[in-house]
């Protein structure tokens, strides 16, 4: 799984550390390419007293990393920017541990090809900066030329406050529905939700996204926006903030926020928790809303 001399494949996952020469050289070359990248130290922090040793590529340290509160919310959103885009860079700080462990189990698992900035024989060495730019230059380039003005695919993290019965909507209480290749998603209150983009379908006034399931995959499809609220800034203890721990793109910067909501567009929102905005100084989800009173965009 190290770097070659073969053209990049259409899927790559890239494990990077910000503390290095390899990622500065990767954001210099390419400005725009923060849509495709989530960072997870933050998101994976290690605890005090933790073991340090080894590497991603150690099934010990993969174990120990899996183990985190974390890790199946940050699952879904790799997930979701590896199939929106085809490409993913995982950073952590150093390219070792964190967001190693997250490459190497999604090159598992989906078959892409990883591209690491550490030896694979040796971690603790790590390969010439040039070198891997030049491994991933073509796919980066084709990402670019074709999704360069694209916001993050990951719009938001949530957790849901209603229950909701998609199946049974859908079959039973809106059989007139429009047709539509995906589901309409059965959600318990608790429940944390990764919002994204449909990348084919229009909304039709529905959040899309994938909720978050314990022990299998993420079930992607249609939800009630009304029916989840943003997850909350400490949810997570320790972490502040998880959404914007991991996309280094957000919204406040996105040189296309319009695709994220597009029917909605008309709409005033808040500029934190992204919800509609009606006047008199709080948006519709004031009580939730991390930090309360947001004026007009």
């Amino acid at each position: 799984m190290q770097p070659s001399g073969e053209a990049c494949p259409t899927t790559l996952v890239v494990a990077l550390g910000t503390d290095t020469e390899h990622w500065r050289l990767v954001e210099n070359s390419f400005p725009g390419i923060h849509n495709c990248c989530i960072h997870v130290a933050n998101a994976l922090r290690r605890e005090r007293n933790e073991d340090a040793s080894g590497s991603g590529f150690d099934a010990d340290t993969r174990t120990r990393i899996m183990a985190k509160r974390t890790w199946l919310v940050i699952w879904e959103v790799a997930m979701c920017v590896l199939r929106e885009f085809g490409i993913l860079i995982i950073l952590c700080n150093h390219g070792r541990h964190r967001s190693l462990t997250l490459a190497y189990e999604l090159a598992t698992r989906t078959g892409c090809r990883l591209v690491s900035m550490r030896d694979r024989d040796r971690p603790s060495q790590m390969l010439n900066p040039h070198r891997v730019l030049q491994i991933i230059t073509p796919r980066v380039r084709r990402h670019l030329e074709a999704f360069a003005r694209y916001p993050h695919p990951v719009a938001g993290i949530h957790v849901c406050t209603n229950g909701f019965d998609g199946t049974a909507w859908a079959a039973n209480e809106n059989p007139d529905a429009p047709s539509t290749q995906y589901r309409h998603l059965n959600m318990d209150p608790g429940h944390i939700l990764v919002e994204s983009r449909c990348p084919c379908e229009d909304s039709m006034g529905w959040g899309f996204g994938t909720v978050v399931v314990e022990g299998a995959a993420g079930i992607t499809g249609w939800y009630p926006p009304s029916f989840v609220r943003p997850l909350d800034r400490r949810h997570f203890s320790g972490i502040t903030d998880l959404y914007a721990s991991l996309v280094l793109c957000t919204r406040s910067s996105d040189p296309a926020p319009q695709f994220h909501r597009r029917d909605r567009t008309q709409y005033r929102t808040c500029r934190v928790c992204h919800q509609h905005y009606f006047g008199g100084g709080r948006c519709i989800n004031a009580p939730w809303c991390p930090r309360g009173r947001r004026d007009r965009p």
